[in-house]
C-alpha cells in the first residue's frame, strides 16, 4: 500500500534548470542482466530478481555494481501493475546506492497504454489503479490541509487531471467499461 500522505506526492516538482539528456551510450558493466516482460506479476518480477541474484529475500537490491536493464512491457495482462513500478523505482534507487543501475525502458505494452490502447489490461489491474486513485486523492485532500507543505509540490498535484483515470465499477456490477476493454 502507497501512502502518499506520508511519502508526498508522485508528482515531482519541476526542475527549473533543464537537466541535460542521458547519455546514448553507457560505459560496459562488469555483469549486466537484461529482464523483460514482467506484465504485472509481482510475483513473477521478484523470482526473475531473486534468480538473477539482484534481490534478497526481502526484495532489497543484492546486486552491488551489476547492471539492470528492464526492456520494457511492465504493464498488462497481471493485476499487480502499480506494485510492480514501485518496485522497480526502489529498486533503481538501492542500485544505484550500491554502485549498480536498474535501467527500465518503456516496451510496446506502455506504449499501447499511452496511446489509450488497453485491450491487454485485466480487470485487478483497473480495480489496483482505482484504489490507488482513491488513496491518492485522500492523501491530497490531506496535504490540501497542511499548511506546511510545498506550495509547489501542491501545485503540480493540483495539475492532475484525476478524471483521466476512470473509476471502476465494484465487481460483478453490471455497469459496463467504455474505456478499458479487458482480453482475458
Amino acid at each position: 500500500v502507497v501512502d502518499t500522505a506520508y511519502t508526498g506526492s508522485c508528482i515531482a516538482e519541476p526542475d527549473p534548470e533543464p537537466k541535460e539528456l542521458p547519455p546514448l551510450r553507457l560505459p560496459a558493466a562488469k555483469r549486466l542482466v537484461a529482464i523483460g516482460d514482467l506484465h504485472g506479476d509481482l510475483t513473477k518480477a521478484l523470482r526473475a530478481f531473486r534468480l538473477a541474484g539482484l534481490i534478497d529475500y526481502k526484495g532489497q537490491w543484492s546486486g552491488g555494481d551489476a547492471v539492470c536493464v528492464q526492456v520494457g512491457d511492465i504493464l498488462d495482462r497481471g493485476d499487480q501493475e502499480i506494485k510492480l513500478l514501485f518496485l522497480l523505482e526502489r529498486l533503481q534507487r538501492q542500485a544505484q546506492a550500491a554502485g549498480g543501475a536498474l535501467h527500465v525502458l518503456n516496451g510496446n505494452h506502455e506504449t499501447m497504454n499511452v496511446g489509450g490502447n488497453f485491450r491487454y489490461a485485466t480487470a485487478g489491474a483497473d480495480l489496483e489503479m482505482a484504489a490507488w486513485k482513491r488513496w491518492h486523492q485522500f492523501g491530497q485532500r490531506l496535504k490540501s490541509r497542511c499548511s506546511s507543505c510545498s506550495d509547489t509540490a501542491m501545485a503540480a498535484a493540483a495539475a492532475i487531471d484525476a478524471a483521466s483515470v476512470p473509476d471502476v465499477p465494484a465487481p460483478g456490477s453490471s455497469s459496463g467499461r467504455s474505456s478499458r476493454q479487458f482480453n482475458p
